[in-house]
């Protein structure tokens, strides 16, 4: 029985076809591993919203043009199936491709899966701090979506797919390497309780404190507007309003991911 899976990969699938047309590119004449995919699109009638099934989380999308483009990829023996989706402006619309993966060989990453807002700590900065959904509120709703939607959808891939991982930032540090089982090192039960001791301490003890909201605004007769933006920009996530070395923390995975 196959596995069904809706993805917005849109980003990921033009980063991997920008890679092959490199390697094309570089080994010219090559036709091992080459093959010539057909742009079909056929238009579909009556299209779906896409990503409707939680509109408690994530405002359905609607669009007049739905295409069904041939697989780009159909691994032998597949048993997850995977319709990714993506916009073109050229097309005029929404082309959906159905995917057919070998789910032992696919690795699921869970992109910014960030602690912000909840048990470990590490919070929003105060007055006028912005981190991930930049607000708590968006913080707290981006949780219960990732409790009770995104962690079940992990949960039942693993020990199926080859991998489910979290993308976290900056480089591995010395007690994040404690707490989460990495390429290179697999913690022991001991290393996580220390671990994790020495992770809650170093963000309870960070200030969390940035300026607030400036009150006075220097404006130029001749460019008024963008001087107005350059010193009050939509969005500052620097040491301004989130402190200095708010980014420089190591920043755990958040506490509605079993990991």
């Amino acid at each position: 029985m196959k596995t069904g899976l809706s993805v917005l990969s849109g980003v990921l699938l033009c980063v991997c076809l920008a890679g092959a047309a490199v390697r094309a590119q570089e080994t010219p004449g090559a036709v091992s591993g080459v093959r010539e995919y057909e742009n079909r699109l056929v238009r579909i009638e009556q299209p779906r919203p896409l990503l409707a099934d939680y509109p408690e989380f994530f405002e359905p999308i609607i669009e007049q043009a739905h295409y069904e483009a041939p697989a780009i990829v159909q691994d032998p023996g597949a048993d997850l199936s995977v319709r990714a989706w993506r916009f073109s402006y050229n097309a005029r619309g929404i082309i959906e491709v159905p995917n057919e993966l070998r789910l032992a060989e696919t690795a699921v990453i869970m992109v910014h899966p960030w602690a912000i807002d909840d048990s470990w700590g590490w919070k929003s900065p105060q007055p006028n701090g912005v981190a991930d959904f930049c607000t708590p509120e968006k913080n707290a709703l981006a949780a219960r979506h990732t409790k009770q939607v995104i962690d079940p959808f992990l949960k039942r891939l693993r020990g199926k797919a080859a991998f489910v991982m979290y993308s976290l930032p900056g480089n591995a540090d010395a007690i994040r390497t404690k707490v989460y089982r990495s390429f290179v090192k697999r913690p022991t039960a001991a290393e996580r309780e220390s671990g994790e001791r020495e992770l809650r301490r170093v963000l309870a003890e960070y200030s969390y404190e940035g300026e607030g909201l400036p009150s006075r605004l220097q404006l130029g007769d001749r460019q008024p507007v963008a001087d107005y933006f350059r010193q009050f920009p939509g969005l500052d996530a620097g040491a301004r309003f989130n402190g200095e070395g708010f980014w420089k923390l190591p920043i755990p995975v958040s506490d509605s991911v079993t990991v």
